[in-house]
């Protein structure tokens, strides 16, 4: 793909699809992780503490992604 003379505009281009494919990301990553919580409550029967292990394990990693992320955005 060619850079054309409204190299500005194209930039913020790519970094809304950036953040809007990392927003997708984070939310398919907490739903299945979620998922699998549940199903495994519904296994041991004990609801709702995998769900939420399986919440907060998932936003962890994601939160910690995203600083990742934007710290490597920040110093380019």
């Amino acid at each position: 793909m060619e850079l054309n003379e409204d190299q500005p505009n194209n930039k913020k281009w790519q970094n809304l699809l950036r953040w809007s494919g990392l927003g997708i990301e984070f939310a398919g990553v907490v739903g299945l992780f979620c998922y699998f919580g549940y199903k495994l409550d519904e296994k041991f029967q004990t609801s709702p503490w995998l769900l939420l292990a399986g919440f907060f394990v998932a936003f962890v990693g994601m939160m910690y992604l995203i600083f990742k992320d934007t710290r490597k955005l920040w110093r380019d």
